[in-house]
């Protein structure tokens, strides 16, 4: 009984702990409307694992998201081990708007019109997956803070 225990709470725990990640960072809401189980077949730009970890609300930091753009829409998936909760997601361009992120050089891509789940992404991330060229930018040209100003530079906005 007692060699059992260990293994049980473990399980429990990473059941508990991929719940809460799921509604936290709105995955799961997210997942209602946009679960996909196909994999994109056109042309992709695609994001690394650890390398261009994204920021869910509440700041917190996945770096265990891989993101993927087609010509139609944004693809999202968890690594497979922290997939429990988070179900790939297709979700097409004309759910995502984008806004400047408050802090360093990062853009703030809205999901969902309904949903509306803040994912926050470097500059970087963003431009190696062309994601201004298939989401107009909304509100940059309206803010006058630092940030925005570096980061409008950095995407070539007027």
């Amino acid at each position: 009984m007692q060699s059992l225990f260990l293994p049980l709470l473990f399980a429990a725990f990473w059941v508990i702990t991929s719940l809460l990640g799921g509604l936290v960072t709105g995955w799961l809401s997210l997942a209602k409307r946009f679960r996909t189980s196909g994999t994109p077949r056109d042309e992709k730009r695609i994001s690394n694992y650890i390398l261009d970890p994204v920021f869910w609300r509440l700041a917190s930091r996945d770096p265990f998201v891989r993101l993927i753009a087609t010509g139609d829409a944004l693809y999202v998936k968890h690594f497979v081990l922290f997939r429990l909760f988070h179900a790939p997601l297709r979700i097409p361009w004309s759910e995502i708007q984008t806004e400047p992120a408050l802090f360093g050089e990062e853009l703030r891509l809205i999901l969902g019109k309904s949903e509306r789940v803040p994912l926050t992404l470097r500059a970087s991330t963003a431009l190696k997956l062309g994601l201004l060229e298939a989401v107009p930018p909304s509100g940059f040209e309206t803010l006058s803070n630092g940030s925005v100003e570096r980061i409008t530079k950095k995407f070539k906005f007027k």
